[in-house]
């Protein structure tokens, strides 16, 4: 993904109110639906942008969860050849598996964890 996409998609980020709603596929997997509202000139700039909004929208976030689904697989391929763990042969069970064993954090988790260590030099250096 070229900077240039990322800092758009991060600009949508800003602009959208967001909501998400879960259900399941053919196969039982979880899926999750999110709803975003754009007010009518965030519309019309994203159509100035994209040929399709939505479609936009969907290849901008499918996007940004393949590069997290790799990073994550990188990391689920190393902690398993260090433990000896046979190495699941999915992307979707790769991903399980390296929150069950709390080997990635979400986004919220990793900033909590910055923030507490922040307050900690903080309160080192009173």
């Amino acid at each position: 993904m070229s900077r240039s996409m990322w800092a758009q998609m991060q600009l949508m980020a800003a602009c959208m109110q967001t909501s998400t709603d879960s259900s399941s596929d053919k196969k039982g997997n979880n899926m999750a639906t999110y709803t975003i509202t754009l007010s009518s000139a965030e519309d019309k700039a994203l159509s100035y942008a994209a040929l399709s909004q939505d479609e936009w929208i969907q290849n901008a976030v499918k996007e940004r969860c393949r590069m997290a689904i790799d990073e994550i697989v990188q990391v689920v391929v190393a902690k398993c050849l260090e433990t000896q763990q046979p190495i699941p042969n999915s992307t979707d069970l790769m991903v399980e598996l390296a929150f069950t064993n709390n080997w990635v954090k979400t986004a919220v988790q990793r900033n909590a964890d910055f923030e507490a260590e922040l307050a900690a030099r903080a309160a080192q250096n009173g």
